[in-house]
């Protein structure tokens, strides 16, 4: 924390007791822990549907059309496609992740084309859209 510190960072809280940690994360199992409020967690699906409900605003304030989409790992390999994934540990909570497979490439062509990303595009106009399926797995 000191070393963080030292540079600029202050976003650290030092939990260094049982009952700190209770309030933090409903366990006393630990004897101390750091907290971080610096950083934070994207829940995928929560995003996605964040995605589209802004999306649907774009369009009917600004008349744009705008698509969302989620894509299947099976299906862009069936086309030629993959998504690999490599990441890289900056320092405490930062990541820089680098895509290749051309997975990326052929999402953006199914999303532009017409008839082809059809299967693949969240409705706008649906609160709930169909999400079965959509799972973000990976190791830290």
């Amino acid at each position: 924390q000191a070393e963080w510190e030292a540079r600029g960072y202050e976003h650290f809280t030092r939990l260094g007791d049982n009952s700190a940690l209770v309030e933090h994360i409903g366990s006393d199992a630990y004897v101390g822990a750091i907290h971080d409020t610096g950083c934070g967690h994207i829940q995928p699906l929560k995003y996605l549907h964040g995605l589209a409900r802004a999306a649907s605003m774009i369009e009917a304030i600004y008349d744009l059309e705008l698509r969302v989409a989620a894509f299947s790992a099976s299906d862009l390999r069936a086309k030629g496609g993959d998504i690999r994934v490599r990441k890289f540990g900056l320092g405490s909570g930062a990541r820089l992740a680098v895509f290749a497979g051309g997975g990326l490439e052929l999402t953006d062509e199914l999303l532009k084309d017409v008839e082809a990303g059809v299967p693949y595009r969240i409705p706008l106009d649906d609160a709930t859209p169909d999400l079965n399926g959509l799972t973000c797995r990976g190791s830290h």
